[in-house]
């Protein structure tokens, strides 16, 4: 099962370069960069919303990464957008750097359609490339310790981590639902007599590597999708195994009868015509 967007896939891959994973490159970890925020909401100089997927900060170099990790065509106002971003308007989405002196840049993280939007927009902003296995950077970094710790390289099996980052809003609901299940059943399992009462935030935060970095609108959106999955789950179970005990609350006892309700829910959610209306 996929359904996983490529938004969500780049995320993951760009967040893994600044961890220390076994087989998976960190130059952006080795250059000193470090993750500061997911999905801000920002108002950039020219008075416009915009929400780059993630910020990366050093301290050393007093610079940050804006990235965009959608990793399709870009629209010439996003590359607008994201350019007309200053320090100033980053106050309140870092941590630990001197906005006064602070410099920032973007970074697209995509495939050759993401290439392709550089080469027809014309901009100079850097980019990390991915085809198959591998990975490419193109255009130079302002900050010239990235250049030297990024050029070209493999990346492992193509199998890049997705605990930083498991799903977006944007992601199919049966993916959401596979992932949903599978937190749901380790958490139960944990718990005294294989039972839990578990909040919708506390359950996505211990899933989540990247749960604090991810900013307020962002977590406000996947609690409302996590709530629609976990709601679709307790009225498929009709033998007390799971109910839901107020808002984004819920009661969970693990067997093997809910993992087969659970899966149910993912098939139905894996068909073409499915809808959240099907099982309400």
């Amino acid at each position: 099962m996929s359904n996983l967007s490529k938004r969500t896939r780049f995320i993951n891959i760009c967040i893994g370069f600044t961890k220390s994973m076994p087989h998976w490159p960190s130059f952006l970890q080795s250059a000193g960069y470090d993750l500061q925020s997911v999905r801000p909401l920002l108002v950039n100089s020219s008075d416009r919303e915009v929400i780059p997927d993630l910020l990366f900060g050093s301290n050393f170099a007093q610079n940050v990464l804006v990235a965009d990790c959608s990793g399709e065509a870009i629209p010439d106002d996003v590359f607008r957008d994201l350019s007309d971003i200053s320090p100033a308007d980053l106050r309140t989405s870092i941590e630990n750097l001197d906005v006064s002196q602070l410099s920032n840049e973007t970074l697209f993280i995509g495939d050759t359609e993401t290439e392709a939007s550089i080469n027809s927009n014309g901009t100079d902003s850097p980019a990390i490339v991915i085809e198959g296995d591998r990975y490419r950077r193109i255009n130079d970094f302002d900050d010239d310790n990235l250049n030297q710790n990024i050029s070209e390289g493999r990346l492992p099996g193509m199998r890049p981590p997705n605990v930083y980052h498991p799903f977006s809003a944007e992601d199919g609901r049966a993916r959401i639902a596979v992932f949903l299940a599978q937190e749901l059943a380790h958490l139960a399992a944990k718990g005294r007599n294989r039972e839990v009462d578990i909040e919708v935030e506390d359950l996505l935060e211990s899933a989540f590597d990247s749960w604090e970095q991810i900013s307020s609108d962002e977590q406000e959106e996947l609690k409302r999708k996590a709530e629609d999955i976990l709601d679709l789950f307790e009225q498929k179970d009709v033998d007390g195994h799971m109910r839901k005990l107020d808002q984004r609350k819920y009661y969970v006892n693990s067997s093997k009868a809910l993992e087969r309700k659970f899966q149910e829910v993912v098939d139905d959610l894996s068909s073409d015509d499915s809808s959240l209306e099907d099982f309400t």
